[in-house]
């Protein structure tokens, strides 16, 4: 409940924000994700529980499956990674080229 207030402020609140940092909303946010799962998990019934947070189910184990496997690091936003990219060279002409390095 208090932590539903926290990160609502966080996200709404532009100026309170700013004056924070990326990195130290980076932690608080992971630091509430983390309580929220102890919090969660302590109960009896996860979805009453989730249900009174407002967290949807989904949301909850998904978090929970990537603090299981990675601990906090898992629960930070990462960089999308690309599969391509546009200026990247085609594979043919790799092929062409690793030969000759290799004589």
């Amino acid at each position: 409940m208090i932590i539903n207030k926290i990160l609502f402020r966080i996200s709404q609140n532009r100026a309170f924000a700013v004056k924070l940092g990326k990195k130290v909303k980076e932690v608080i946010r992971v630091r509430s994700i983390i309580t929220l799962i102890e919090f969660i998990s302590k109960g009896k019934n996860i979805k009453d529980q989730c249900k009174d947070l407002g967290i949807p189910r989904s949301t909850y184990y998904e978090w929970k499956k990537k603090y299981d496997l990675e601990g906090k690091e898992g629960l930070k936003r990462k960089k999308p990674i690309p599969y391509s990219h546009p200026k990247q060279t085609p594979p043919e002409v790799i092929e062409r080229i690793l030969p000759e390095f290799d004589s």
